[in-house]
This record gives C-alpha cells, structure tokens and sequence, in this order.
C-alpha cells in the first residue's frame, strides 16, 4: 500500500476523530505521525540447512504454563454467547481474567476466550450487544469493541483506499469510534485491563492512531508492566504504513525488556520492528528483495517466534526462490512449533515432491489428509510422488478423491486421466467416476472430454455426446490449438453424432507442469 493510499485512509476516518475522556482527553487532537525510511539489505544466501531442527523459542502459550485456569473449549463459549447464557459466560471470563492477574502468561488464555465470543457472523454484534445489556463487565465491553472493529474492516473491504466509496469509509470510521468508546468503558470498569488496551490500539489503527495507542499503553503499564498483548497491538498500530515509526516500535519493545522476567514472552517483541522491513522488501518483488526481506527475518528470529507466523513468511520467501531445502528447513520448524499445522505440512511435503524425494513426501502429505481430510491439494500432491514411484493405483485413487472434492480442477484431470486412461488402461473405471462429476455446476468442461476418450477407449456409446458437451461448455475459453479441441473436433467431423471408437482421432491428454497446480500454502 502506498503513502498516498494509506494517508487518504487515515484522514476520511480522522474528519470523525472523537474525545476519550478515559485517556484523559488524549483523543480530541490527532497528531500526524512521522515516518522513517526503509532499511534495504540484500545479502546472498545458501541452500544448506542444518539437518536436526532445534525448537525456536516462542510466544505460544501451552497449557502447563497457565496452570491458573482450566483451558476451555472455546467453541462452548461461542455457544454460551449464541444461546445467551451470560452469566455462565461472565463465570468464565473472571476466572481468565483472574488467572492473568497471578500469572502473565494466562493472558492468552484471556485473549482468545474474548476473541472466540467476538467471532463475526450474521448475530454476532446483536448478541454482544444483549451481553453488554446484561453484564456490563469489562469482557463484554471489549467482546463488542472487537467484533465492532472486525464489522468495521468489513464494511471497508480490501481495496485501496483510492478504489474505495466514501461510504464504504464512513461505514468503517463510524464502527471504529463505536469500538473506540467500548473498549474505553471497559477501561473505565478495570483501568489494568491488558486487551481492552489491546483492543483500543486494534481500533486506533485505522484512524493513523499510533500516538493515542501509544499513551493508553503508557497508562496501563504504570499500573501493570505485564501485558504482551497490548504492547503487540500497539505496535501493529505503529507500523509506518498505518501513519507510525520503526523508532515508537523499536522503544515500545526495548523498553519491555526490563520487565521479560515476569513475562517470557517480551523478547519476542522485538523482532516485529524486523518483520515489518523484510514485508516492505517482500512487498517491492523479486529475488534481490525475497534475499533482503530473508535478512531482516533472520534478524526478527534471533529474539523468537511470533506463534509461527514469522517461520511460515521466510516459507513462503524460500518458496518464491525456489530454495526447496529452505522451504523443508523452515517448514520443518513450524511442525515443531505447531504439529497440527496443516500448512506446514503441506509445504514441506510440497519441497520434497520438487526435490523428487517422493518417500518423504508421500509421508507428510498422508499427514495434511489427516489434518484436513477434504483438501484437494493434499491429495494432489500424494498422488503426484505415488505416481513418481509408480504406485499407479494409489496415485488414481487420490486424483479421484481430489476431483471428488473439486471438479474444476484441470491439472487433477489431466493427471488422472493419463493416469487411469493410459497408463492403468481403465476406462470403464473412468467412465463410471468421471460420470458422477460431469453434472456438478462448478465441472470443468475437460472432464466431458476425459469422459469421451473413456467412452472411446471402451468402445461404447456416448462419445460424440461427451465431446459436443465438452466444446460448448468450454466455449469461446477453449484453446483451438491445444489437443483436445483439436481431438473433439476432428471426431465429431468424422463421426457425427455417432458412437463407438474412431479409428484416426485418437484421444489423450498432454500433460502439465506440476507447478501449474501446486505451491506453498
């Protein structure tokens, strides 16, 4: 996003700016942030990774270390909100927000039980709303300012600011005062309240306010020095593309450091000012860029993990250089931070498909099944390394279950259909899978050519049909020079409307590149 952009941005929500009296009348005056320039590095870099992965410190938080409260399902306080069972929900929150006060890092527990009850759908503000009546506790209040802030991103959409209506903006900046004053009457309930500080500096962010989020955390850590997750969100709201500086990041997170022994997880803060320089370098494109934007990362890993958010971007920027031992390097240290990532597996297994380590492979994508069992490019992917290893009715089975899932797929029915067609020699197997897809609405029209070429290769009826389907639903996005317009075409000169096997156009389907369907997710 550009300066001009951003700054558009920040005055349309700033013509709204309002008072908070809670900050001491802090917000009547909004003063314009300054900005520092961009640090580029470029530095060339290897492809040998050391082969035993050694666990990055984090600032995830596990169950042992907030052995203060009992962990929750938290999809049970999602229902507690939607059947509105307010004093159950009330029950729970005090006792998160009792366990931050004996033990700092109970905070995420705090954090996420909010969130999980803030969550956006059709009823959501409607029923913090009604909690809000009900209570009035401070969880409620900042419940209500989050899911304000996230309604009003919403109404914004994702354009540029330029490519965005006014009302679009005024929806957004009328939501963000709303979630403003929420997350200050919570304040006014419990003045050390660590994300409703959080929250506030969430909602200041769209209106270019780092410096109003900045002094309501310097109120909160007069009182309480703890919190990770105010100083987080105060930071994000501080980045130069929301109006802020590296210098306010950079003494926000240093100045924590004398207090990272009540809380392990402070350090991790200062890496954030690196994140955001290797992302404006990812953001200009490019291997130069990839290479300096991978420097800076480097930098943000020395002081920890952010969660694996910071191990799943330099993934993603070996991804883009092509540096496969690099992906399976860093993919392999956000398994070990975070086993159930499927993301992680996925990524890792990809690298090993590409490093034709088909084995490995075959392994760590049966683990993505596990995690998301009706994800299409999982077993893509499996079937891609079990026909590399010629498991050839392995590799037919997962094809088929991917087009099960999605039929739109053209490089699955590409390879499922060289696969079951010409090297299996299988068509009726095909005829009868392909036929309980073709009359699905989101089909891609070349498996009516896949289910023609079948038709043909068995010598039964239906393959003019199946071939005139394929030519007037591909229509006029069909390649006239690709073979299998070419194929359709040349049969139905031949034949008409009849059936059977044509004995001079016979059909098949070229292959693809394996990138054109997969890639680091």
């Amino acid at each position: 996003m550009n300066t001009r952009r951003v700054f558009s941005a920040r005055s349309a929500i700033a013509a709204t700016a309002i008072c908070l009296p809670f900050l001491f009348g802090l917000g009547c005056d909004r003063i314009d942030a300054t900005r520092s320039g961009d640090v580029t590095v470029a530095s060339p870099r290897g492809t040998t990774f050391p082969t035993e992965i050694v666990k990055r410190f984090t600032s995830n938080v596990y169950n042992e270390e907030c052995p203060e409260v009992s962990f929750t399902d938290w999809p049970a306080l999602l229902e507690m909100r939607e059947e509105h069972r307010f004093a159950e929900l009330d029950e729970k929150m005090t006792s998160y927000r009792e366990g931050f006060r004996k033990n700092a890092l109970c905070e995420e527990v705090l954090r996420r039980s909010i969130e999980s009850v803030s969550e956006k759908d059709a009823t959501s503000l409607s029923d913090l709303r009604e909690w809000v009546d009900h209570s009035a506790t401070p969880e409620s209040h900042i419940a209500l300012a989050n899911g304000l802030v996230g309604a009003g991103y919403e109404a914004r959409g994702s354009k540029y600011s330029s490519e965005t209506s006014k009302q679009r903006m005024s929806s957004m900046a009328e939501l963000m005062n709303q979630a403003v004053v929420e997350a200050g009457r919570a304040i006014e309930l419990d003045p050390s309240h660590p994300i409703a500080y959080g929250v506030l500096a969430y909602a200041l962010k769209a209106r270019g306010g780092c410096d109003l989020a900045k002094a309501a955390l310097d109120r909160l850590l007069e009182q309480d020095p703890r919190s990770f997750y105010a100083r987080r969100k105060t930071i994000e709201a501080c980045q130069p593309k929301w109006g802020g500086n590296y210098e306010t990041i950079e003494r926000i997170a240093s100045e924590a450091q004398a207090f990272a022994e009540m809380n392990r997880r402070l350090p991790v803060l200062q890496g954030f000012a690196h994140v955001y320089r290797g992302e404006t370098e990812w953001r200009k494109k490019g291997d130069a860029h990839y290479r300096a934007a991978l420097v800076h990362f480097d930098r943000a890993i020395e002081h920890g993990e952010y969660r694996d958010a910071w191990t799943s971007q330099r993934t993603r920027l070996y991804s883009k250089l092509k540096d496969w031992p690099g992906v399976v390097y860093e993919a392999s240290h956000g398994i070990e931070l975070i086993s159930w990532n499927s993301s992680a597996w996925y990524n890792r297994a990809d690298a090993y498909n590409k490093l034709e380590q088909f084995p490995s492979a075959i392994a760590d994508f049966t683990r993505v099944i596990e995690l998301k069992p009706d994800y299409r490019w999982g077993y893509t992917g499996r079937g891609w390394a079990y026909e590399r290893t010629r498991n050839l009715e392995a590799a037919a089975d997962d094809y088929a279950r991917a087009l099960e899932i999605d039929p739109s797929s053209r490089w699955t029915i590409i390879r499922y259909s060289e696969v079951v067609l010409e090297k299996l020699q299988k068509p009726e197997r095909a005829i009868a899978e392909i036929a309980l897809l073709v009359g699905r609405p989101s089909t891609n029209p070349l498996l009516w050519f896949s289910l023609g070429t079948a038709q043909q290769a068995a010598g039964v009826s239906g393959t003019a049909d199946s071939f005139q389907r394929f030519l007037a639903l591909g229509g006029d996005k069909l390649n006239t020079s690709e073979q299998p317009y070419r194929v359709a075409s040349s049969y139905l000169r031949e034949n008409g409307n009849g059936s059977g096997r044509s004995t001079r156009a016979k059909a098949s389907l070229p292959g693809l590149s394996l990138l054109d369907e997969t890639g680091t997710r």
